[in-house]
């Protein structure tokens, strides 16, 4: 909570959390920070859209009004939906939604093979 409150006071400008603070009580902390820029490591862990990080990420892009950066070597691993999930927290809407995409692209790529 130091640290939290080191930033929130100015002294700091950079926080490293790990993913489970998307799902512990200091990420109501961590939203009442405007910050001007996020960055993921491990984005591909954030592929699931019902899971609780994924969406609190995307609530804390949405409060922040920040970029996302998100580091992965792995963004798509089995299925399109991770890929227009990662993409939609980053940029929501950039490839419409998901039945759009999936309409669009997926099912296109399928015909394709």
């Amino acid at each position: 909570m130091d640290a939290i409150k080191s930033v929130q006071d100015g002294i700091t400008e950079i926080l490293v959390c790990g993913k489970s603070f998307f799902s512990m009580d200091m990420y109501e902390s961590i939203c009442t920070i405007r910050w001007k820029l996020i960055i993921v490591d491990e984005y591909h862990e954030y592929k699931n859209s019902s899971t609780t990080a994924s969406s609190k990420l995307s609530h804390l892009r949405k409060y922040s009004k920040c970029p996302i950066v998100g580091l992965t070597g792995t963004l798509m691993q089995n299925k399109h939906k991770e890929l227009w999930t990662l993409v939609n927290i980053i940029q929501p809407n950039l490839l419409g939604s998901w039945n759009d995409f999936h309409h669009n692209i997926v099912k296109v790529l399928k015909l394709a093979r």
